[in-house]
């Protein structure tokens, strides 16, 4: 008797446990994918906004210029080469490289906001 008790004990701890630990992953896994599906959609989202107002700014001329504050999370690299923005962010498990193509040529130099600022026949962008 006291041996199928002691069984059924175990069978039951250890049904319980593995749910638990189930679910644990899952909710693991189901939280690192959202994150970096989000770093994604807003490093996007701000390339996207970078190259839309660069275009304006091209084409209302030389004087115009703007000056941007957005949140990159994780982005480890970004630059112009002519018309295309490269760029590089940390995903949870590797790093992920995209391009965006501008209608206009840009030149990207290096500092800590963002000013888009119209030259003569490029547009030049300062992170």
């Amino acid at each position: 008797m006291k041996l199928q008790v002691s069984l059924e004990y175990i069978l039951v701890t250890s049904f319980f446990i593995s749910i638990v630990l189930s679910a644990f992953v899952f909710l693991y896994h189901q939280y690192y994918s959202s994150q970096s599906e989000y770093y994604s959609a807003v490093i996007e989202k701000n390339i996207k906004e970078i190259s839309d107002l660069a275009e304006i700014i091209y084409i209302q001329g030389q004087p115009a210029k703007i000056t941007l504050e957005l949140n990159f999370p994780k982005l480890t690299k970004i630059k112009c080469e002519n018309d295309t923005i490269y760029y590089e962010y940390e995903n949870v498990k590797n790093f992920i490289k995209g391009n965006y193509i501008a209608v206009c040529n840009l030149n990207l130099v290096a500092i800590q906001k963002i000013i888009i600022e119209s030259k003569e026949n490029y547009v030049e962008i300062k992170i």
